[in-house]
């Protein structure tokens, strides 16, 4: 599966992007904001690939200029209870303090609510994280529950929209305009 939209390529994740996946969620940057903090061994990696129900478990790859920045999934997908967990990380720090984050989050969403139908998604944040509790807070999700050291936070269709479709508007029609410039100068 691919889609694109807003110059992010999100694409199924396949077992040629498993050692850069595992090599970065290793890292300590990364390792240190999840809750299973221990390194991840190549074959731990390969027997959680192939425990992925790909009826329950969506992982995407996250390109950005023609080159993998992040991952990010909708997972544990529940049907009967329109219900599913996200999350995402990027390895790339350069990518980590441009819109990047803030559209691929987008494009998943829209992706999940607006072509797949969901209802709501669910992420545990570690409480410590306070930087991805914001980011998702600016996403349109809210806190459900708190734990010791993790937030249940949640998402619907209609907080998502709420919090984030102006600027989608704004930013597809800068993209539009920008298109539009480059097209003049042929």
């Amino acid at each position: 599966m691919i889609i694109e939209k807003y110059g992010i390529r999100l694409r199924s994740l396949n077992s040629y992007d498993l050692e850069m996946v595992r090599t970065a969620r290793n890292s300590d940057y990364i390792r240190n904001r999840m809750m299973y903090k221990n390194i991840i061994s190549p074959e731990q990696q390969l027997n959680w690939y192939r425990s992925l129900d790909p009826a329950r478990d969506v992982y995407m790859i996250i390109e950005y200029n023609g080159i993998p920045r992040g991952i990010i999934n909708v997972k544990n997908i529940d049907y009967k209870n329109d219900a599913s967990e996200s999350g995402l990380f990027f390895w790339d720090a350069e990518v980590l303090q441009s819109h990047v984050p803030v559209v691929t989050s987008w494009l998943a969403a829209e992706a999940g609510y607006l072509l797949l139908g969901g209802k709501q998604t669910l992420v545990h944040v570690l409480k410590n994280n306070v930087a991805a509790i914001e980011f998702n807070s600016d996403q349109g999700y809210s806190i459900l529950q708190e734990a010791e050291d993790v937030v249940l936070m949640r998402q619907t269709k209609k907080s998502f929209s709420g919090k984030t479709l102006s600027k989608r508007q704004s930013y597809q029609q800068s993209i539009e305009k920008y298109e539009e410039k480059l097209q003049n100068i042929d």
